[in-house]
């Protein structure tokens, strides 16, 4: 059901009350007031419920709007109203408005706000977690909540909607970092990802989101070139030019203070003929060493 109503209203079936939009709770006379006033566009907007089945009859079955105004407003009154059946029942849809990746906090205190879609019904409430803690709920919109006295550190935020027939949905994970002076790490070493007769793709991941930079050569005492990159989107490769043909027995990656990005950074280059043992260096000096056999390859 989807109701567009100015100012607040009532929704009747078989003369059970289903659904209230905009109106205090309790007991409702024909002079009680809406909650707030609309106006603007909010005068057009429909605000969708799930009914139950079971509140529908055999035969025929009656629908009832009381509309109500808010006091002060404009002497206005409307609204519409559809029913529509034989919906496929979907999951939620949700989405964090904030904070947003990648911010930091000075206090352990965030405020979190979600907004959330149904296409079969409504929204039941909104669950909060911080990796699988359940930080807060809220059952009306918008979904909002201020999470306080936590730890300092980084941390994973999820919002899970949860639609009138128990159908949940979640959003995409949100990364913030809570306090400062925490040194990024490295998470796993360089490991090889993929290999064709003219490059091979190398990746290794850290723990937070800033630049990356690699320090190369052909000769582990002279790392005389360099590829970097700055935080951006993951998956965008950054690759040396086609031109260079390194043949090294050590190829030799520092990863600098500035580090990379979350999610894996790519970088690529020509493949040696010999066994090549590669290294990665965190901003805490840890270390991961991996070693990538030619064999694997062949050249045309």
């Amino acid at each position: 059901m989807r109701l567009l109503r100015d100012d607040g209203a009532i929704v009747y079936l078989n003369d059970v009350e289903i659904y209230r939009s905009n109106m205090p709770g309790g007991i409702v006379h024909e002079s009680t007031p809406a909650v707030l006033a609309v106006g603007g566009g909010e005068e057009n907007r429909f605000f969708q419920f799930g009914v139950w089945p079971y509140y529908l009859e055999q035969g025929s079955n009656t629908i009832a709007v009381e509309v109500h105004q808010a006091p002060g407003a404009i002497d206005d009154c409307s609204f519409d109203l559809t029913l529509l059946g034989n919906l496929p029942l979907d999951p939620p849809t949700a989405e964090i408005l904030s904070p947003e990746t990648g911010d930091v906090f000075a206090s352990s205190e965030v405020y979190m706000s979600a907004v959330s879609s149904d296409t079969d019904g409504h929204i039941y409430q909104m669950d909060f977690y911080a990796g699988t803690n359940h930080i807060g709920t809220d059952t009306t919109e918008p979904y909002e909540m201020v999470w306080r006295n936590f730890p300092q550190g980084r941390y994973k935020l999820i919002a899970y909607a949860i639609d009138n027939t128990g159908r949940r949905g979640a959003s995409a994970p949100v990364h913030i970092q809570v306090g400062v002076g925490f040194a990024p790490s490295l998470l796993r070493g360089p490991f090889l990802q993929s290999g064709t007769p003219t490059n091979i793709v190398v990746r290794w991941r850290t723990d937070w989101f800033e630049s990356s930079r690699v320090v190369y050569g052909t000769n582990s005492a002279l790392l005389d070139r360099t590829a970097s990159q700055s935080h951006r989107p993951s998956n965008m490769p950054c690759a040396f030019p086609d031109s260079l043909r390194i043949r090294p027995t050590t190829i030799r990656f520092a990863m600098l203070p500035t580090l990379c990005s979350r999610e894996a950074r790519i970088f690529s280059f020509a493949p040696p003929r010999s066994p090549t043992a590669l290294c990665a260096f965190g901003p805490s000096e840890i270390r991961a060493r991996s070693v990538l056999r030619h064999e694997r390859f062949s050249r045309a």
